[in-house]
């Protein structure tokens, strides 16, 4: 197995949540203690889906519009929050919207 790319090297969504551990729900991003900081905070350790965008990709980008496309057409859900926090929504799901999206 390879190793995880360092969050500060990531350069896609897809680099950022390939570790599993690294994702979460509830909140865009938290510290390593799972406190809640900013999304770009260089704290920053663990992320949702919109969280990870906006680490990657900045709050105004073209790349939600991908994923909201992707979220409502797959799950018939119309936010990508909505859907990252849903208990029935697994890691392998997030990462499958990611793929699909190109992020």
């Amino acid at each position: 197995m390879k190793p995880y790319v360092q969050i500060s090297e990531c350069k896609t969504v897809a680099e950022l949540l390939e570790d599993p551990a690294r994702w979460q729900k509830k909140c865009y991003a938290t510290n390593k203690q799972r406190v809640v900081c900013n999304f770009d905070s260089p704290e920053a350790a663990h992320f949702c889906l919109v969280g990870a965008m906006w680490k990657i990709y900045g709050t105004h980008s073209e790349n939600y519009n991908k994923v909201v496309n992707v979220v409502l057409e797959k799950y018939n859900k119309w936010s990508p929050s909505l859907f990252n926090d849903d208990s029935d929504t697994t890691h392998e799901m997030v990462m499958e919207v990611v793929r699909e999206a190109g992020i």
